[in-house]
């Protein structure tokens, strides 16, 4: 019973979990591109090349960013060998998260019964599907700001410290990011707690 009660519940998730495994599967080939060069394969290298044993980068390819997402794709290449399918289905359960996150958001606001076109809508932004055929720390930077997002609405405040030390890591965008999601959880605590708005 429990597990068809999750089959259900989950039901909407299915189709875009499928789209997003085979379109990895797809651009599998694609190379790095524009500043993912830098961020990914640079970075990825570098680790890569010293097993760790230089956590610092060298001055020709610091970006200035915490070197994190380069770490991530050099310990999975170390694991599964240095190739683009590893470093594509690298993302891909960045991307599986965004799919469940934009579940746990779009179903708050939006009726059961249009969920499915809400998942649809929110999911075929140009963006997003732009950054997810890329190997880019976008993805998990994305992910990172749904899972805080969601974790300020549903009140988890666990999974809100794991959502913010995510986006720190991710980038210097994802701490400015951090900011925003302060805010709103300021102004939707306080809303909760208290008649006056928090402007």
């Amino acid at each position: 019973i429990m597990i068809n009660r999750l089959k259900n519940k989950y039901l909407p998730t299915l189709p875009f979990l499928i789209f997003f495994i085979v379109l990895t599967y797809l651009v599998s080939d694609h190379i790095f591109f524009w500043d993912t060069v830098q961020l990914g394969a640079k970075h990825g290298l570098h680790f890569y090349d010293t097993r760790f044993s230089d956590i610092l980068l060298p001055d020709a390819i610091d970006s200035g960013h915490v070197p994190v997402f380069g770490m991530y794709l050099a310990f999975i290449w170390l694991l599964f060998g240095k190739s683009l399918l590893v470093s594509h289905f690298a993302m891909l359960p960045f991307l599986l998260g965004i799919v469940f996150q934009s579940f746990y958001l779009i179903k708050r606001y939006i009726p059961q019964h249009f969920l499915s076109y809400g998942l649809f809508l929110f999911l075929i932004e140009p963006t997003l599907l732009g950054q997810s055929v890329l190997i880019s720390p976008d993805i998990p930077l994305v992910f990172f700001f749904l899972l805080a997002l969601n974790s300020v609405l549903y009140n988890h405040r666990v999974l809100l410290g794991f959502g913010i030390l995510g986006l720190f890591l991710i980038s210097m965008r994802g701490g400015m990011i951090s900011f925003a999601i302060l805010l709103w959880d300021l102004h939707f605590n306080i809303k909760k707690t208290s008649s006056k708005p928090f402007w």
